[in-house]
């Protein structure tokens, strides 16, 4: 499951296994990704004529190409960073942990470059990209039980108790 992480000091958003070619595509974990994409780069000059699938979960081969064509990017206009292009999205490891997780970790770069462009409304990155995309916080609140599950709400006066879940 996708969560919001500290890595390099920061608050991102991390995925919980591989996004892309080859990948696990946890649900969740493609969603976070198809946002991050979706989120900052139809901005960019390079992406303007793109056509970008909505967050759905659903792993498709306009999201592989799109995380192909976001890595290329990256590497063409960085220095010193380089994004391995293999149309694939790992998982960032967190503070004091190594890995490679580059990927996500320059989308969140991204979204959070875009922001701060965008004059950084609803306090940070993370709170405007769940804004854009209420679909996200199913993916981010926490569940119940052991399984994690979501509750949601329930139609008012349920039971003997006149009780209703918010």
């Amino acid at each position: 499951m996708a969560k919001i992480a500290t890595i390099d000091g920061a608050e991102k958003i991390n995925v919980s296994g591989s996004v892309g070619k080859n990948g696990v595509n946890f649900k969740d974990d493609v969603m976070v990704v198809q946002a991050l994409l979706k989120y900052g780069l139809p901005e960019r000059r390079v992406f303007r004529n793109v056509s970008f699938p909505q967050p759905t979960g659903t792993i498709d081969r306009d999201t592989i190409r799109l995380i192909r064509q976001f890595q290329e990017h990256w590497n063409r206009t960085n220095k010193f960073v380089k994004l391995p292009i293999d149309a694939r999205v790992d998982p960032a490891q967190e503070e004091g942990r190594q890995g490679n997780g580059k990927t996500i970790l320059k989308l969140n770069d991204n979204a959070f470059e875009y922001w701060l462009l965008k004059g950084a409304p609803n306090g940070n990155y993370i709170n405007d990209l769940l804004k854009r995309f209420p679909q996200l916080n199913s993916v981010f609140s926490e569940g119940v039980g052991s399984l994690g599950f979501p509750l949601e709400p329930s139609a008012p006066r349920v039971g003997t108790l006149n009780l209703s879940l918010a």
